[in-house]
């Protein structure tokens, strides 16, 4: 009897170690690059305190809204959900700054979906694979980036994994609730319900399609709220608000070159790297695709439509965010994994490179 106590807690302590490991290498990278960062920024001026190297383009809506909610006329804020912005407004209350409040509510849940995400590697991986798994993923510069500052990919990665967790365990209400959740943190969340209603339909547990009714009312009730304050669709309010000089530039540039005017390829040289990174990440999602679908059919299906809804929103209003968002696609990230270790060394070598540079970038608004 002791030794199988003995050999129980070796069991336990193996697990919680292989749990923290990938968790401790993002810290350890996000802590270090967070001083090298701080240490350089501050020194020219860019930044006035710390926690300002979590917030930059988008954050200060965020902000805004938690401060000021969403104004009763058409206004760039409608163009972000409001899961985030009120869940800072509610922390605020505690005293702390919405400014703190932000950061430790993306942090909090950026971290969360490390252990996470490796759990639902687990049921698909074998656990050493898992490990590979969590920590190439989670290096990749916009999942790196992204997952730490205050935007609302930290929430919307968790809930998505979260609602698939517990359709795997058949925790069919909560899973629900949290497929709800992560509709109300960004549009493309209500994805999430597709590959659910796929494994409900192949077990014929009919009855729990019902559950999916929620963020179906969720987001029904977001839009209607929308109208109601302002008088027109949320997604019109975005259209607005990205088609900014720059995209619309670029779109008269497309125009001519489908049209066979080759001066067309000057007006998007500006663009250049913004273009390589974009088309570069299409094709990787592509090549991941094939290895999700033979992972789980309903990964793919979810990964698949996720993709193709980033292409099309991404074509009318946000082209310049389909790196970040198909990042966030967390079917992808199973797919990185590798049997031979000098690989996965250089890939981690590599991307601990790109992530200080994709961060920096960040701050200094050098992405377009």
């Amino acid at each position: 009897m002791l030794e199988i106590g003995n050999d129980k807690r070796r069991m336990v302590l193996r697990d919680k170690l292989r749990f923290s490991l990938p968790l401790l290498v993002i810290l350890a990278a996000r802590f270090a690059y967070a001083i090298l960062l701080y240490a350089q920024l501050s020194s020219e001026g860019e930044l006035s305190s710390w926690l300002n190297l979590f917030s930059a383009w988008d954050s200060g809506y965020y902000l805004s809204i938690a401060s000021v909610w969403y104004p009763a006329h058409n206004s760039p804020y409608w163009s972000f959900f409001p899961l985030y912005p009120a869940l800072i407004r509610i922390l605020h209350y505690s005293g702390a700054s919405r400014l703190l409040c932000a950061f430790m509510i993306s942090t909090t849940f950026g971290l969360l979906s490390i252990p996470l995400f490796q759990k639902v590697s687990t049921d698909y991986l074998p656990p050493d694979v898992a490990i590979q798994c969590a920590m190439l993923y989670f290096l990749v510069p916009p999942v790196f980036v992204f997952s730490a500052v205050n935007y609302t990919e930290p929430l919307f990665l968790f809930f998505s994994l979260l609602s698939w967790q517990l359709t795997l365990e058949k925790r069919n209400l909560l899973a629900a609730i949290s497929a709800t959740l992560c509709t109300l943190a960004r549009p493309d969340g209500l994805l999430i319900m597709i590959p659910i209603a796929y494994c409900h339909l192949k077990s014929r547990d009919y009855e729990k399609l019902s559950y999916l009714l929620m963020p179906i009312c969720a987001l029904s009730g977001w839009l209607a709220y929308g109208y109601l304050m302002t008088g027109g669709l949320v997604p019109s309010v975005a259209w607005r608000l990205w088609r900014t000089e720059n995209v619309i530039k670029i779109e008269n540039s497309l125009t001519e070159l489908l049209s066979g005017n080759l001066n067309g390829i000057y007006g998007l040289l500006p663009y250049s790297g913004l273009i390589v990174v974009s088309v570069l990440f299409l094709v990787v999602s592509a090549f991941l695709l094939t290895r999700v679908w033979r992972i789980d059919n309903s990964l793919f299906l979810y990964s698949s439509l996720s993709i193709a809804a980033i292409l099309v929103a991404g074509a009318i209003i946000a082209f310049r965010s389909f790196p970040r968002l198909a990042a966030f696609v967390f079917p992808l990230g199973l797919t990185l994994h590798s049997r031979k270790t000098r690989i996965v060394a250089l890939a981690v070598f590599i991307l601990l490179i790109l992530d200080f540079l994709a961060w920096r970038a960040f701050l200094l608004g050098s992405f377009f």
